[in-house]
């Protein structure tokens, strides 16, 4: 194998782990779509994902030149590249048992950097002139110490109170008395009086 000259500037050798795959016969559009999606992702985590593609049963989201690309579960816009996602697998496995031998803890590093680039086109002379496209493939890891883990949206507390509210007593209304109304003294008349009275009475004409 040829010396290859990584496009990283800032790998650390004490830190990080690297691989490169070198004139891969794989679509450099469809491989730049895949190492996009792999990046920041554990290493297990990418090769979990890219066996399932591999199968058909999730896909990988493309995010440009995506004429003419149908709608996937769970994305605008995927497909199911079953051979770069091959050859990516291989070279993350490749990654990990690196990393292992330098005696990094693969559960806890992180793929930093992914790239696809345009490898040398190979002409084939004959009856027909072919030509045969390649890509590099580079992916670099790093070992974090703390993995970031999405958080959950918080959901709002119930309160759930041991003692139950007091509810309020109604006030008993103040009892209306009646207005008591001023009684009407009727005073007898004086035993004199009615004396007077009694004489004052015309006597009776007798025929």
């Amino acid at each position: 194998m040829t010396n290859y000259n990584y496009t990283y500037q800032k790998y650390v050798p004490k830190e990080m782990a690297r691989i490169a795959g070198v004139s891969l016969s794989i679509s450099t559009k469809t491989a730049g779509e895949v190492a996009t999606f792999i990046r920041r992702k554990q290493i297990d985590n990418a090769i979990a994902y890219l066996e399932q593609v591999v199968i058909g049963k999730k896909a990988i989201p493309f995010k440009r030149r995506v004429k003419d690309i149908p709608h996937r579960k769970g994305m605008r816009t995927g497909r199911y590249p079953k051979r770069v996602s091959e050859q990516v697998i291989h070279l993350l496995k490749g990654l990990k048992s690196n990393a292992q031998d330098r005696g990094f803890d693969t559960s806890k590093m992180i793929i930093v950097h992914a790239v696809a680039q345009k490898g040398t086109i190979v002409s084939h002379y004959g009856r027909r002139r072919t030509e045969r496209k390649n890509t590099h493939f580079e992916i670099i890891a790093k070992e974090v110490e703390k993995l970031k883990t999405k958080k959950k949206p918080a959901q709002p507390e119930t309160k759930i109170s041991a003692v139950p509210k007091e509810t309020k007593k109604e006030e008993p209304k103040p009892e209306t008395k009646p207005v008591a109304q001023p009684e009407t003294k009727v005073s007898a008349a004086p035993p004199a009086m009615e004396k007077k009275i009694e004489e004052k009475k015309p006597e009776a004409k007798t025929q």
